[in-house]
């Protein structure tokens, strides 16, 4: 084991400590990230798919009006479900 000049082995050990918990932490924020993706996407999807279902009801409610309200939020939610894939 070849010692760079002027470093003991404590203070080779520890820079390796400080490696593993450097890529130790930035593996967890990997997953974070990953997560958090899937996260966004799942919340757009049950929006779009709460807000496709209320205009359904309303709609075989009777009640047009209320349909017309959710088209919007309908509309936004696949708007941006298909950006996110896209890009």
């Amino acid at each position: 084991m070849t010692l760079e000049r002027g470093m003991s082995l404590s203070s080779r050990r520890q820079t390796r400590r400080r490696r593993r918990a450097r890529r130790k932490v930035e593996e967890v924020q990997e997953g974070v990230r990953g997560f958090g993706r899937g996260a966004v996407w799942s919340a757009l999807f049950l929006a779009l798919l709460s807000s496709l279902s209320g205009m359904a009801v309303m709609v075989v409610a009777g009640a047009p009006l209320y349909s017309a309200l959710f088209l919007p939020s309908a509309l936004l939610s696949g708007v941006a479900l298909w950006v996110r894939e896209g890009g």
